[in-house]
């Protein structure tokens, strides 16, 4: 009886089928289900919640009174033609859903497929998006238009891969241009050519600010500000005249804003002169304000940090990459996590920046925003205008008490920097203002070049259109800072919010470890590299013209070159013990990372089969 019910059951192998095949059934059955009943529901288990609609964003959202139209421009061509490209496009399409969802009929959303010669095409031509080109010829698109109840306009012209980081701060930017479509008013008043001139392009950072605010460029003789401007960027005021500057004084007693940046030492002021008048003195200064705004620029020095640095290449017979002190990218834990100018900055970008230090017994508080470490050297600022090169500041430098600040925000009460009241030339049609109206709200940076395009933004064709990809957040910051002194909507906290790159953690402290231990080596045959190679010039001008030289004198030759030769080959081996453990490390991660999903998989099978002779034999057995 028990052997005919045995051979009746079926056998291990097709037990194992069924199940498997179960098992698969079940699968989709679940999935089907979840397909309706958990539909629009997601849980994002992201560190930075990336998939999580910001309160930024919710707060946009609930503002809007009028019916904004979003139309998202996608061609499935173009999907069909880059797999890359599609997975991106999904990302948009979800995040867009979610907004409509949120905002509960306010926000109306529509999906156009622009063909060739369709409509949609026209479209999406009239708006101005950018088209990209298809492997067959034709053009697809993949950008978003909006319009209000009042017919104003937004436009993304393209979603670019490379700004996916920003992709939720891009789309909150247009829904709140278009429900408050009453900008803020930025006046410039610069002596550089942010605004372009006949002989200079414009500025990347006036094409970006210009997309979120009303721009006013204002003349460097200007003697009166209008107050309907709301906020004032004042970049490098070298140059002005009394008048001018009494006009800036008066426009914040009367409660305007100021998003200020001076410079002891100006390298893109620099680069536009002539040649003629490269070494003439270029920084620009606090100094008519600095009692009453109470912060003041220090004198005759330049940030360097080493910890900071941003490695350049060195030309030369043997072109080698060093770390430049003056050349800053300022990340974690060096900007401010307290003020939302700066709280989700990645990393802001500075060259040869001066150092910004309270003013005693002023009536404003100073709050530093952007900060270097603890071991960066206040440079004296002849060694900047002698433009020395990476490799000798590395012999100089000295690592002194910090950290240093770079930006700053000023709040409170203060005096009028013109107590003796207007100077000649000033205009006199109002009542000058002895105090504030209203609290001082200036943000100070410490350097022009900040705003400079080769400093944070690199610049590519995208079918002969240039496409501007950021490579630090400087431009973020100056949005945040206008944003913040306005008072407006802030959209700070999405910028940057989703930087999805993750930083090992592990590898960074062993830099940190690897440049305590090794530095200091390296600038001691830094310095006795300079100094050997200056004794080699100048016994070599001794010598020169000799006709027979001694045997002493050729023998120290031979002795300051090999000792030069000897001194490269040193300062290689401690570069190269630098680098070492972190690669090393780099390179194991490298390994598990390849081998990981492999040897995952070949110990589920292993377990799987183990599991199935198990299973086999105790059928075997019963």
């Amino acid at each position: 009886m028990t052997g005919r019910i045995a051979r009746r059951l079926p056998g291990p192998g097709l037990r194992g089928t069924i199940a498997v095949v179960s098992v698969i059934a079940l699968y989709f059955a679940v999935n089907l289900v979840a397909l309706k009943a958990l539909e629009g529901w997601r849980l994002d288990l992201t560190e930075g919640r990336l998939y999580t609609l910001a309160p930024a964003t919710r707060a946009v959202l609930e503002r809007i009174d009028e019916p904004i139209t979003l139309t998202l421009f996608l061609s499935r061509s173009l999907e069909r033609d880059q797999p890359a490209l599609a997975a991106y496009a999904s990302r948009v399409r979800e995040l867009l859903a979610e907004y409509a969802e949120r905002a509960g009929g306010r926000l109306v959303l529509r999906l156009r497929d622009p063909a060739p010669f369709s409509p949609a095409e026209d479209e999406a031509l009239a708006f101005g998006l950018t088209g990209l080109p298809l492997a067959n010829g034709d053009t697809g698109y993949f950008g978003l238009t909006g319009t209000n109840a009042v017919d104003d306009q937004a436009v993304i012209p393209l979603f670019a891969p490379r700004r996916e980081p920003e992709l939720e701060y891009d789309l909150t930017a247009v829904i709140a241009a278009l429900a408050e479509p009453e900008r803020t008013t930025v006046g410039v008043l610069s002596p550089l050519p942010l605004a372009g001139d006949a002989e200079h392009a414009l500025w990347l950072i006036t094409l970006r600010l210009a997309e979120f605010f009303r721009l006013t460029v204002l003349l460097t003789d200007a003697i009166a500000i209008d107050p309907s401007i709301d906020v004032l960027l004042l970049a490098h005021p070298r140059g002005l005249g009394p008048a001018t500057l009494y006009a800036v004084d008066q426009y914040l007693m009367g409660g305007g804003r100021v998003l200020a940046f001076v410079d002891p030492y100006s390298e893109i002021e620099r680069a536009l002169v002539p040649p003629s008048a490269r070494f003439a003195p270029n920084g620009s200064d606090l100094a008519p304000f600095a009692d009453s705004w109470g912060i003041r620029l220090r004198p005759d020095r330049a940030a360097a940090d080493i910890r900071l640095a941003i490695p350049v290449e060195v030309p030369g017979d043997r072109p080698e990459t060093v770390d430049d002190a003056l050349l800053l990218s300022v990340r974690r834990p060096f900007v401010s996590r307290d003020d939302a100018i700066a709280s989700e900055l990645n990393a802001v970008t500075f060259a040869s920046a001066g150092i910004l230090d309270p003013v005693d017994g002023a009536g404003t508080t100073m709050t530093p925003l952007l900060t270097t470490s603890g071991e960066a050297m206040a440079l004296p600022l002849g060694h900047v205008q002698a433009e020395i090169g990476p490799r000798q500041l590395l012999a100089l430098y000295r690592a002194g008490p910090g950290p240093l600040t770079l930006a700053a925000r000023i709040r409170g009460p203060a005096r009028s920097a013109f107590a003796d009241g207007p100077p000649a030339g000033a205009a006199t049609g109002a009542a000058h203002l002895a105090a504030t109206t209203a609290p001082l709200d200036i943000v100070v940076v410490a350097d022009s070049d900040f705003l400079a395009d080769p400093l944070w933004a690199r610049v590519s064709e995208v079918d002969g259109q240039p496409v501007a990809t950021t490579i630090a957040n400087n431009d973020a910051f100056v949005i945040n800072a206008i944003e913040a002194l306005r008072g407006a909507v802030n959209l700070a906290t999405l910028r940057g919010r989703a930087d999805v790159a993750r930083p090992f953690e592990r590898i960074a402290a062993l830099q940190a470890e690897a440049d305590a231990q090794y530095r200091t080596a390296e600038q001691g045959l830094l310095r006795e590299l300079t100094e050997t190679e200056a004794a080699l010039a100048e016994l070599e001008r001794t010598v020169e013209g000799e006709a027979a030289l001694t045997a002493a004198r050729r023998e120290a030759l031979g002795g300051l070159r090999a000792r030069i030769i000897e001194i490269r080959r040193e300062l290689r081996t401690v570069q190269r013990a630098l680098r070492q453990e972190v690669e090393s490390l780099q390179l194991w991660l490298q390994f598990a990372a390849t081998l990981m999903v492999p040897a995952l998989l070949a110990a589920a099978a292993l377990a799987w089969a183990g599991l199935r002779r198990r299973t086999a034999a105790r059928a075997g057995n019963g």
